[in-house]
């Protein structure tokens, strides 16, 4: 209905679907659920189907594109769920990490000293008391 809501299904079904598909995939998606598996195989099936001698593949996609788009980011705007108290105390946490940190302050370490690991320490024999030995 977003997409195509004075049309009233004139348009070819392979790139109603294409569209429709790609549109849930993305809200889907910035939710949090996976459909990655369902979805490639779907759209790519109806996309191959609304090909024609007029419209090849690379225009299906190009045209369904910025539709896909903004009704995604339209969508998204109504049903992007409020930050929760752990994002807003992740958010602060990284944001102080930012301030804190001096990228005039990193030095530059050789590929060799960052492979390298340092070599353990070792404490000195006249600190390691003996075993079976009483002082």
């Amino acid at each position: 209905m977003i997409l195509h809501p004075d049309q009233q299904g004139r348009e070819c079904r392979g790139i109603l679907e294409v569209e429709a598909e790609s549109v849930a995939y993305m809200v889907t998606s910035a939710h949090g659920l996976d459909s990655s598996q369902y979805t490639f195989n779907y759209v790519a099936g109806w996309a191959l189907n609304a090909v024609t001698e007029q419209r090849d593949l690379a225009d299906i996609l190009r045209s369904t594109g910025q539709r896909v788009i903004g009704a995604a980011d339209l969508i998204l705007q109504t049903t992007q769920p409020a930050p929760t108290v752990t994002d807003t105390a992740l958010d602060a946490l990284e944001s102080d990490i930012r301030v804190q940190t001096d990228p005039m302050r990193w030095e530059a370490v050789s590929v060799d000293e960052a492979i390298t690991p340092e070599p353990p320490i070792v404490p000195s024999p006249a600190l390691v008391p003996s075993v079976g030995r009483l002082p």
